[in-house]
């Protein structure tokens, strides 16, 4: 790959699964931006802003570690 070994490639605004994309241009879920190469994810109001944060983390962590 151009940019090394080592890159990072971080994919900001995703969304959890089954939610609605919100002001996002162009959402996914964070299991879509891993695929699509990302090598981290920013979840942020999906998480701060839901009614169970706790809850609402364990859907990321879920998307992500599903096969």
């Amino acid at each position: 790959m151009a940019l090394g070994a080592s890159r990072l490639v971080v994919t900001p605004g995703v969304t959890l699964p089954g939610e609605s994309p919100a002001e996002h241009a162009r959402p996914g879920t964070p299991r879509a931006a891993v695929d699509a190469g990302a090598s981290h994810v920013v979840v942020g109001r999906a998480v701060t802003r839901a009614a169970d944060p706790a809850a609402a983390f364990e859907r990321v962590r879920d998307d992500l570690v599903r096969p």
